[in-house]
């Protein structure tokens, strides 16, 4: 069979089919070559979702109040946030020209885009530590140190978010019944082979609500060493109350033992005292957490108080309390909690609140 004529160019020009594949495979071949070299696009697409965490990496929560995070969150944005959408286009261009005389010149053009696109629902902690860095940057976050009353938060206006690090954060003695009735698996270590105590527990935790409000008392003073008199420091006892909604706490009972080490707390100052214009005493009740837990301890089941406060049931087992004796041991230990449920509720002559929005290691 015979070849054809050789095939003409749009000027009329003929040249031979054979080369101008030839040119076309070169072109293809670059083309490979590129997007194998740049699968992902540029160097930076993965680091561009790479999660932020704190210092440190993902924090441990001892107390997170995810609807305050969402508030001052949407604040901050002007709007609701319900999720992030993170979206990044990709567009690479290839332009590779082959020139072989014959051709008189051959020009491919590949574009590509890539889309890297998803929805992502914020957690609670990620929208409190993307919250964070927005206030830190925009500078309205003021650092204190809770043993420098007079020097650090005496000055703040109130309103003023602010952030602290503290080893004196105990756990207030009267929330302790309600976290183990909060916690199924805990009751029923407590009160294993008893359905009527366990009922009569989650009474008590009923008279408290689901939504129970407590207060962490931070004490800083009364943590520096017995050999430190109040003359030496020249300054006078102060109390930090954080009002939290006890429910939001930590799962994790170890991070609430014996104060659970030290905490970065962020919050928010709404009231410090003395206030300029009073001079009463004591300074500040938090009455709704009085009020909240008073009657409810009041009637409380008196085994659920003792398991569940340190020293009552180890000093029952150790000295063979029985009858009088152990039901006088455990109205004791009522007694300590409502003493107690008193003292770490007042401000008695200066100090501050802090609404925490976080609390975390």
């Amino acid at each position: 069979m015979e070849a054809g004529p050789p095939a003409k160019s749009r000027t009329g020009r003929r040249f031979p089919v054979g080369k101008a594949l030839a040119g076309v495979g070169v072109l293809v071949l670059l083309v490979v070559i590129y997007l194998i070299a740049e699968p992902g696009g540029s160097s930076d697409d993965a680091s561009s979702f790479e999660p932020s965490f704190p210092p440190g990496g993902p924090a441990e929560f001892l107390y997170l109040d995810a609807n305050r995070v969402a508030t001052y969150l949407a604040q901050v944005e002007g709007g609701e946030v319900e999720s992030e959408k993170l979206t990044r286009k990709l567009t690479q261009n290839l332009n590779a020209k082959v020139a072989p005389k014959e051709l008189g010149g051959v020009e491919a053009t590949k574009a590509r885009e890539l889309f890297a696109e998803r929805t992502v629902k914020p957690t609670a902690a990620s929208s409190f530590f993307a919250l964070r860095t927005r206030l830190e940057d925009g500078g309205v976050v003021s650092e204190i140190r809770p043993r420098y009353f007079e020097e650090d938060v005496e000055p703040l206006r109130e309103g003023t978010f602010v952030e602290f690090k503290t080893s004196a954060l105990l756990p207030p003695l009267y929330i302790n019944a309600y976290l183990a009735v909060l916690h199924a698996g805990t009751l029923a270590a407590i009160f294993p082979n008893s359905s009527s105590k366990q009922k009569a527990a989650q009474d008590f935790f009923d008279k408290v609500g689901p939504t129970g409000r407590a207060v962490f008392a931070l004490e800083p003073y009364a943590q520096l060493p017995d050999s430190t008199s109040e003359g030496q420091l020249g300054r006078k006892p102060f109390v930090y109350l954080l009002p939290i909604t006890a429910p939001l706490l930590t799962s994790e009972r170890s991070l609430l033992k014996y104060g659970g080490g030290t905490y970065t707390v962020l919050g928010k100052l709404v009231r410090r005292f003395p206030e300029p214009t009073s001079d009463h005493y004591p300074a500040y009740v938090d009455s709704a957490t009085h009020e909240t837990w008073e009657r409810a301890l009041e009637l409380a089941p008196g085994e659920l108080l003792c398991r569940t406060t340190p020293g009552c049931i180890e000093t029952i087992r150790s000295g063979g309390l029985d009858g009088a004796e152990r039901v006088e041991e455990i109205e004791d230990t009522r007694r300590q909690i409502l003493t107690k449920l008193k003292e770490q509720t007042t401000i008695p002559s200066r100090g501050a609140v802090i609404l925490p929005i976080g609390i975390y290691k």
